[in-house]
């Protein structure tokens, strides 16, 4: 075959490959991140407990290290800091979020959020954390006489403090083993948390 007829040939098949379909690039080599809460929809702890919440994070490229980001509510902090790792394309990694509970925390239920950047990609999910319920009551003098003169009257003050994590509302009595009555200046109280 002379060069001409060589030139035309190739001509011809370099014509024939650029028509064909482009084909796109399979799933796995484009960039993606997956994020999803595994365990109990609710997690229930106490005040000053930790809470530990359980995800799952896979991604189906590693050109980049996937960076996570935790929001907490406020006074809330992570036991361990969450850093940034090199995941394996394809498979999952379970991320074990250890999360400390303020020992003042409010009863209620408060959401954790936890997402992850892989690339350009991010993906998210989130966590329910229920404070329970703690009832408790402080009731210490403060200001008494050390000394009362027998069939006088004397006044003595008390501080009640709500050290639970829930509002109360409390009824005040007084009495003396000595003293025919005692009073109460405010026999009912409402009393916030900490309060």
């Amino acid at each position: 075959m002379n060069r001409p007829a060589l030139a035309r040939l190739a001509a011809a098949a370099l014509l024939a490959f650029s028509a064909l379909p482009v084909l796109a690039l399979p799933a796995a080599a484009q960039e993606g991140v997956r994020v999803q809460r595994r365990g109990p929809a609710r997690v229930s702890v106490v005040p000053g407990a930790t809470a530990t919440l359980v995800f799952q994070v896979s991604v189906t490229s590693v050109s980049a290290d996937a960076v996570p980001t935790v929001g907490l509510p406020a006074g809330w902090r992570l036991v361990a800091a969450e850093g940034a790792w090199r995941p394996v394309a394809g498979a999952g990694d379970t991320r074990l979020l250890s999360v400390l509970v303020p020992a003042d925390a409010r009863a209620g239920a408060y959401t954790v959020r936890y997402a992850v950047r892989a690339g350009g990609a991010e993906a998210r999910d989130s966590a329910v954390v229920a404070v329970a319920e703690r009832h408790r009551l402080e009731l210490r003098a403060m200001d008494a006489p050390r000394f009362a003169v027998a069939g006088a009257g004397y006044g003595a003050a008390f501080l009640l403090r709500n050290a639970g994590n829930v509002a109360e509302r409390v009824m005040l009595a007084a009495s003396s083993p000595r003293a025919p009555a005692a009073d109460v200046e405010a026999p009912e109280a409402a009393l916030a948390p900490g309060e």
